[in-house]
């Protein structure tokens, strides 16, 4: 594997040119570049795949991981492609192929400026980075979501690009993501609006909650739980957002916070549980699992069905949508053309399939 670096890695390394490496233009899928900058304080190696603009992120190196940047390098690349859902076998098989760690000079402008700019990017960000760890699995997984110049013109995702080039290689799908295959249905009479989701099993129970977000066009402005009945005696859960809800624990009810349970932790096929948004109009959604699947085509939540248009944010719950239905629908009503215009404004349209996993793609 050659990383080409940068003079301030190559200085921090103290490599010296006869250290240095090349390796045969065909073996392109096994180089990236390297750079090291300082971010919140703290040293931090940036490396970039040539061909994709793949991100793998090091933060927070002492002189002890430098010490053993060649195995640091190796482990981030394997844990980032594993949180990604990339099959464990032929991440294996990508770094044995790939061999040992060799250093080489930066020897393509275009890469070294595309590399500092997902690294000013980076910095956007800088404090959403976790102090624990070295290798900064969040932070890669988000800069591989941003758009890239591909050198002929167009834009790609670094992600895709990424599995394209490794589907290309090794002839198979890339990934062996378990999925959960969800049918979301907002309480609404006579009112049908529902979205059939496929959704890693891997994600958090927040995550789960910006994809209901996305999915039902919602604006994540308001509060919400998810909430699992009684059952085989165990006590009724709720997953909260925040520390505050803890003082209004019910009885001997369980909270946990969202963040720290993931979908695989909780759902089984059959199960069926609550998603509640915003306690004020209580948009009561319910969530049976349909299906548990071992290995999913994706490592990313798809919207698989649509079915009705989700209620204006701060309507008024379900009495203020009917009212709203009401005048809306009665261009000869006097508050028409009011309530039109701040249906617009509250972003109240028909829902757009391609809009949607659009939007889940990147989350």
């Amino acid at each position: 594997m050659l990383i080409q670096g940068t003079k301030k890695l190559l200085d921090q390394l103290k490599l010296k040119p006869a250290d240095l490496t090349v390796l045969p233009e065909e073996e392109a899928l096994f180089c990236w570049h390297a750079n090291l900058v300082i971010i919140n304080r703290r040293k931090a190696v940036i490396l970039m795949q040539d061909t994709s603009r793949y991100i793998v992120v090091l933060w927070g190196m002492k002189q002890k991981e430098f010490q053993k940047i060649d195995d640091w390098i190796i482990e981030a690349i394997r844990q980032t492609m594993l949180a990604e859902q990339i099959k464990p076998e032929l991440v294996e098989r990508y770094l044995n192929e790939a061999g040992p760690v060799r250093f080489g000079k930066t020897k393509n402008r275009s890469h070294v400026a595309q590399l500092n700019l997902a690294i000013k990017e980076l910095s956007f960000w800088e404090e959403e980075l976790n102090p624990e760890t070295i290798i900064q699995i969040d932070a890669a997984i988000r800069s591989g979501k941003r758009l890239v110049g591909d050198g002929s013109g167009s834009y790609r995702y670094p992600n895709e690009w990424f599995y394209s080039e490794f589907k290309k290689r090794y002839g198979e799908a890339v990934f062996s993501c378990p999925m959960a295959e969800l049918e979301v249905q907002l309480q609404l009479e006579g009112k049908p609006t529902i979205r059939q989701l496929s959704v890693p099993l891997s994600r958090t129970f927040e995550e789960l909650h910006e994809i209901l977000q996305a999915s039902f066009g919602w604006q994540n402005s308001h509060l919400h739980e998810f909430s699992f009945t009684a059952q085989n005696g165990r006590p009724r859960t709720r997953l909260v957002m925040d520390e505050e809800a803890f003082e209004y624990a019910i009885g001997a009810e369980k909270l946990i916070r969202d963040h720290e349970v993931t979908l695989a932790d909780y759902l089984t096929e059959g199960l069926l549980f609550q998603y509640i948004y915003d306690f004020g109009d209580h948009w009561e959604h319910n969530i049976l699992v349909k299906k548990i699947s071992a290995a999913g085509e994706f490592n990313h939540p798809i919207c698989t069905k649509i079915e009705g248009t989700t209620p204006p944010e701060d309507v008024g719950g379900r009495y203020g949508y009917e009212d709203f239905l009401s005048i809306i629908g009665d261009s000869e009503n006097e508050a028409y053309e009011n309530m039109r215009k701040w249906a617009k404004m509250q972003g109240y349209s028909e829902p757009n399939s391609k809009r949607i996993n659009h939007d889940l793609k990147g989350l």
